[in-house]
């Protein structure tokens, strides 16, 4: 099966216009789109799209590709990837019935979120794009991807995951990033970052925004903050809020729901979830235990 070769934005609208009666799934972490597809053996080539797109195998397969550093025939087996560079139509031929999941990334994002220029301008990672790859971060990463409930108050796990990505390609390219010496952050900087990852409206707060308080990279910034407090900003800001949620549970008799509101959930059940998940017992049971 094959495709006309044109330009289209994101790679998951190209997928759906092109090869949609294959999807199982859809997803969306912040800017990240997923795709979780079963297909028939055959031509499964690509439109060039502004996305870099990175692929999981999730069963074996023969496939025959050139993703823009000449032509390979590789097996893929579960858990491997390929890498698909922005700004480049490929061309694919699989033997056999099988199954993969995809992760779209607008890659102008990912060059955002790298003020030291780092990452190549183009989108080229060379050797990363010439053959399959195997690596269980990766693999531990996408399913950390479908996990995520699609929620505002994820906005800053997804930035953080996009800046994770970014490594791990210069990584897979040979040309790992250069690392700083970490450094803690000033306790100015702690204090206004702390502030807010905590205020009302947290859940509107961006990397972007938080290091731009402190006056570093979000690559920097991220570094930093976790020196300083153990935990990567969306840890933190989860921590706080279910601190908070445990307060007014205990020492309050307002509805759970407006407590969920309260510490930055606007969905009652996504609440609830991760109350649980959190503390080890529901909302419900631990303002029963805390009444005893």
């Amino acid at each position: 099966m094959g495709t006309e070769i044109q330009h289209h934005d994101r790679y998951s609208e190209f997928y759906k216009s092109a090869y949609g009666s294959f999807i199982t799934r859809t997803g969306t972490v912040g800017l990240i789109s997923l795709l979780d597809v079963s297909q028939t053996a055959g031509d499964f080539s690509d439109a060039a799209t502004k996305d870099i797109t990175i692929v999981r195998a999730l069963s074996r397969q023969h496939i025959h590709a050139d993703f823009g550093a000449g032509r390979f025939s590789e097996w893929g087996h579960h858990g491997s990837f390929a890498l698909n560079p922005p700004d480049c139509a490929n061309s694919i031929l699989v033997e056999q019935t099988h199954r993969i999941d995809i992760a779209c990334i607008p890659f102008a994002t990912l060059v955002s979120l790298d003020p030291e220029g780092q990452l190549p301008a183009t989108g080229d990672f060379g050797r990363a794009h010439a053959g399959v790859i195997r690596d269980t971060e990766m693999y531990a990463m996408f399913d950390q991807l479908w996990q995520i409930e699609h929620s505002g108050a994820e906005s800053i796990r997804a930035e953080e995951i996009l800046l994770w990505v970014a490594s791990k390609l210069m990584q897979w390219s040979g040309r790992p990033r250069r690392a700083p010496l970490i450094e803690k952050l000033a306790p100015r900087s702690l204090a206004l970052a702390k502030d807010r990852l905590t205020a009302d409206g947290a859940e509107n707060a961006t990397l972007g925004e938080l290091a731009a308080l402190c006056k570093l990279s979000p690559h920097h910034f991220c570094r930093a903050f976790r020196a300083s407090t153990g935990l990567p900003p969306h840890r933190y800001q989860i921590v706080m809020r279910m601190q908070r949620a445990r307060d007014l549970l205990a020492n309050s008799q307002i509805p759970i729901s407006e407590i969920g509101i309260l510490v930055g959930y606007d969905d009652p059940s996504y609440f609830s979830r991760l109350f649980a998940r959190e503390t080890g017992v529901s909302p419900t049971a631990w303002r029963r235990e805390a009444a005893r």
